[in-house]
């Protein structure tokens, strides 16, 4: 029995773990935004800019949730043309009045900063609030190559990548998990009706069938 990594294991958590990257990259840009303002300004610019943040933060986390479902229609081909229209008219809608709202905090920002540095210090928090925005972009991409997987930072999967029974049976469990969340995901829509029930276990067979062989092959 093969002990070597497939090789569509490894594709997604390389993907992951650039996700990962890129959120490490987000958090930094925001922690020297911070860090600026606190050492410019004083605590209570400060403490206004992390309010901005989080707020911008909060309404990211509903848009990303509204977009994942958008893709997840996007895949689905069984539902009723005339529902199906108006859900994605729907679900557009939402996401465009999300992304006016993540966007609104970020606007307070750079006009904060106009107010209490002038132009030169509004324009380095335009740079990095742009620069932001460009690493959401690219983390949307990566949420549609992985299926809107959670991103990883080279902690927990390291021992996958060793051998011996040990990582062959850590990562069977990170195999049989992702199975489990997929099957869930898939019971969900059918139970919602945005598939039929044909299609979820016509799913479900495929899911388990890749599960074993995978398992067998190491």
């Amino acid at each position: 029995m093969s002990t070597a990594t497939p090789d569509s294991e490894i594709r997604l958590r390389l993907q992951r773990l650039w996700k990962g990257t890129l959120f490490v990259g987000v958090g930094g840009a925001y922690v020297a935004l911070l860090a600026g303002a606190l050492i410019l300004f004083g605590w209570q610019a400060a403490l206004l800019a992390v309010f901005f943040v989080l707020l911008g933060q909060c309404f990211r986390y509903i848009a990303n949730d509204i977009d994942r479902l958008g893709w997840a229609m996007a895949r689905d081909g069984e539902s009723k043309a005339e529902d199906s229209t108006a859900t994605k008219r729907d679900q557009s809608r939402l996401l465009w009045l999300l992304a006016v709202l993540v966007l609104a905090p970020s606007a307070a920002l750079i006009v904060q900063a106009q107010f209490l540095g002038g132009g030169r210090v509004a324009l380095v928090v335009a740079v990095t609030v742009a620069f932001v925005e460009a690493l959401y972009a690219a983390i949307r991409r990566v949420n549609r190559r992985t299926a809107f997987q959670e991103a990883s930072f080279g902690l927990r999967d390291r021992s996958l990548f060793s051998r011996g029974p040990d990582a062959m049976r850590a990562l069977s469990r990170t195999r049989e998990a992702r199975v489990e969340r997929q099957l869930d995901q898939l019971e969900a829509m059918a139970d919602d009706g945005r598939i039929s029930r044909r299609a979820y276990e016509k799913a479900c067979d495929k899911l388990r069938i890749e599960l074993v062989l995978k398992q067998e092959t190491g």
